[in-house]
């Protein structure tokens, strides 16, 4: 038999509607299966509920030869709640990649002023002379910091496609 439920709260009490009440853990068997099992200590050894995780088996008979799976499912969202879910992620993602080119520019923009001097009024022929040498020196740095700089641009792009991804669902969901 199979039947359906909407939380794991519920399941336990079809068990309790179904299977005697008073069932205790089978440590060792829980153990050996790598899931819980629970026993009533009078009923046969075949009697058991086995805890799967997404449903509850409840065998009960001579050799738990009645099988009863409680199936635990959420319940469907609504149209309305799947967009503003979708909406959230979409909020989430762009604040993330928001933060993501504000570091790149923060990398870019403190590694170069390493190099280049920031421009003053006065300059004179040697801060020039000093300057165009200073960004041959940067052209040359650039390899030192470009893959830092990639790294985070490959964080950005990946990002900015989960939102087109995340924007895509959306429209699918107005359109529905």
């Amino acid at each position: 038999m199979k039947i359906t439920v909407t939380s794991k709260e519920k399941a336990w009490g079809k068990v309790n509607e179904i299977f005697p009440t008073d069932y205790e853990k089978d440590y060792a068997a829980s153990n050996h299966a790598g899931y819980d099992i629970y026993r009533h200590r009078e009923l046969n050894h075949y009697s058991r509920i086995c805890d799967l995780g997404n449903r509850l088996e409840v065998l009960t008979g001579e050799y738990g030869e009645n099988v009863t799976n409680i199936w635990i499912e959420e319940p469907k969202q609504s149209g309305k709640e799947m967009k503003l879910k979708i909406k959230m992620l979409i909020s989430r993602e762009i604040d993330e990649i928001r933060t993501l080119q504000s570091r790149l520019e923060n990398i870019i923009h403190k590694e170069y002023e390493k190099v280049i001097p920031m421009p003053s009024d006065a300059l004179s022929l040697r801060d020039i002379e000093i300057g165009i040498r200073r960004f041959r020196a940067a052209s040359r740095f650039d390899m030192g910091i470009k893959s830092d700089i990639e790294y985070w641009i490959d964080e950005f792009r990946s990002l900015q496609a989960e939102v087109r991804t995340l924007t895509s669902l959306n429209l699918e969901c107005e359109v529905a």
